[in-house]
């Protein structure tokens, strides 16, 4: 055990010098994640569903340890977190992120087997993961920013247990594992420090379970490539086994610990386990499983997550790696395309575990792969005229992606403050109607306002506006509202479920907002209209924008380029399945559409 230590301390003290050496970067990777993520340590905007947790956290705490995201609580516990906090929140999200990109391209350099030189990686990859506008659609969710950062760390120390459990200390394949000659108690002891702590990652969110895979592919494909081709053929065989053995003892133990504490502790939610992709009827599964790998592989919708370099530079890390082997290391081969091949299929694996592939299912590891794959080939790349364009295209990404993740973040600050301002403004005429304070009367908002924001980019949640989100379903629109009421200190009584039907029945009689009558009394129910009905269909999705299912497709496919007819009403979708809003020329003739997209005959 002590050896164990000792080891560790001497890793430690390898980081700090590794750091030291530089110290430039790292000063430049925090000064430029202070730019990129600052404006949210002071705007402390309240966002989708964070507002439910101002009006009822030990609730939703209670909620997460019932479905399987204990360790998301237990962080909550260990950092205080008992209500929420949103500017140390963020501070620690901030802070935990830049210990994780500058911990990981340590390891990076460390598991290549510690090259000279290695100057760009760090500051590469520091930059294109930080500025993912995956990650900001992720950390737009003030609940968990800490924890999910917490939880990276969490995984990527795992992952650097694992490889003293898997490699040992040394570099050479042909040496025996140290673990063979160390006491048997001491492997426990890593062993089980490493399957704890990948419990706990794996507790935050389900996507852990894929973020973990992608760290420890990476550390296989690297220590595999770095180490001299001498060692016996099963070697790498073994190592593998044994990396696939310690993570399906992880997620054992992840099952294990969830059904004892919702057998003995908390009440079972199966809010999470029902969006495994295996439970989806078979057609649908497909559906989101063509349409998400065609997105990040693909760039087949113009979404603002995933980068049409994603796939070239996946191509191009391969080729670094699989022709030096070709050349000269063949043995290795079969074990390098394996890793390459689980590496870069990760980002499709969240359909699994998640039931979808969007960030806002938290798919953390897209950027983990992207810069990795990006830095690595910038450091390595050494043709100087292709290695040129590389840096170019490297620099118009980063461009790119830190406009993108500043315009997202200010999209979901202006959000907040309109809605803070448009409710206000409904309430003050809400109380002036029913007479009485809100709390005293049951409440149904119909239809939606959606957010009226400057064309700047917005993404699944991150920019939308609390009087349009989840309008779709039955309890609509009026829990959200009642949630951010609650935070700008007004207490709603919303209505049930009966009432809100009566209300969409009463309200068609109704102008919308603001027009004088747009909120009246009836049946002691206070009725706003926002709008027309949303849509509730089972066969209409949104995500960004509405789209509906072809029934008639042989591949269950969105609809694109055609009108569609319900209930004695047309909208038409583009090309890229989106439902249209305002005018359009389809065929060379202008057609209208209201903000419901139904087409307004002239």
């Amino acid at each position: 055990m002590k050896q164990v230590f000792e080891g560790m301390a001497e890793d430690f003290r390898e980081l700090c010098g590794w750091v030291r050496a530089r110290r430039g970067q790292v000063f430049l990777v925090c000064l430029y994640a202070l730019f990129l993520m600052g404006p949210r340590l002071f705007y402390h905007d309240v966002g989708i569903d964070t507002g439910a947790l101002f009006k009822n956290y030990a609730h939703y705490s209670d909620v997460w340890a019932g479905s399987g995201r204990f360790g998301l609580t237990f962080s909550k516990w260990l950092f205080h977190f008992s209500a929420m906090l949103p500017y140390a929140a963020n501070l620690l999200m901030l802070l935990f992120l830049l210990a994780f990109v500058t911990a990981f391209s340590w390891l990076v350099w460390r598991w290549s087997g510690r090259p000279a030189g290695f100057r760009w990686f760090y500051p590469v990859f520091s930059i294109l993961f930080l500025s993912s506008p995956v990650l900001t659609e992720q950390f737009y969710f003030t609940l968990q920013t800490t924890e999910f950062a917490w939880a990276m760390l969490l995984c990527l120390i795992s992952v650097y247990l694992t490889e003293k459990l898997v490699c040992g200390r040394t570099v050479s394949a042909s040496a025996a594992p140290e673990n063979g000659k160390e006491n048997r108690w001491c492997c426990v002891c890593v062993c089980g420090a490493a399957v704890a702590l990948m419990i706990w990652a794996f507790g935050t969110y389900q996507a852990f379970f894929v973020f973990f895979i992608a760290l420890a592919a990476i550390f296989y494909l690297l220590r595999c490539a770095s180490a001299p081709d001498d060692g016996p053929v099963w070697y790498w065989l073994a190592a593998g086994v044994k990396l696939v053995a310690l993570f399906l003892i992880g997620a054992a133990g992840w099952f294990v610990v969830n059904r004892l504490l919702c057998r003995f502790f908390f009440a079972e939610y199966p809010y999470a386990s029902g969006m495994y992709l295996w439970k989806m009827a078979p057609a649908t599964a497909l559906t989101v499983l063509k349409f998400q790998l065609g997105q990040i592989y693909l760039k087949t919708t113009d979404s603002l997550y995933y980068s049409g370099w994603f796939t070239p530079v996946l191509l191009l890390t391969a080729a670094l790696f699989l022709v030096p082997a070709v050349r000269g290391h063949r043995k290795k081969l079969p074990w390098l395309g394996l890793a390459l091949f689980i590496l870069f299929l990760s980002p499709g694996l969240l359909l699994l575990v998640s039931g979808g592939g969007s960030p806002i299912r938290s798919m953390i590891f897209y950027p983990l792969v992207f810069a990795f794959c990006f830095a690595w080939a910038a450091e390595n790349f050494r043709w100087r005229g292709p290695r040129l364009l590389l840096l170019l295209a490297l620099f118009s990404c980063c461009w790119s992606q830190t406009v993108t993740a500043l315009q997202m973040q200010e999209s979901g600050h202006l959000a907040y403050e309109n809605d803070r301002l448009l409710l206000n403004r409904i309430i003050t005429r809400m109380e002036e109607t029913a007479g009485t304070r809100l709390e005293h009367i049951p409440v149904a908002f119909v239809g939606k306002i959606a957010s009226d924001l400057p064309e700047i980019p917005m993404g699944e949640a991150t920019g939308h506006s609390f009087l349009g989100w989840d309008a779709a379903y039955d309890a609509g629109v009026s829990g959200r509202i009642a949630e951010l009421a609650y935070v700008m200190g007004v207490d709603m009584c919303v209505a049930d479920e009966e009432q809100r039907k009566m209300a969409a029945e009463y309200s068609e009689q109704m102008p919308p907002w603001p027009a004088d009558g747009c909120i009246c009394m009836h049946d002691g129910v206070l009725i706003v209209k926002l709008s027309a009905p949303e849509k509730t269909g089972g066969s209409w999705w949104y995500a960004g924008g509405w789209h509906h299912w072809d029934d008639q497709s042989a591949n269950y496919d969105i609809l694109r380029s055609q009108w569609y007819e319900e209930d004695g009403v047309w909208y038409y979708f583009d090309s890229e399945g989106d439902m249209v809003v305002g005018d359009c020329d389809i065929g060379g003739q202008e057609y209208h559409f209201d903000l419901d997209g139904k087409w307004i005959e002239e």
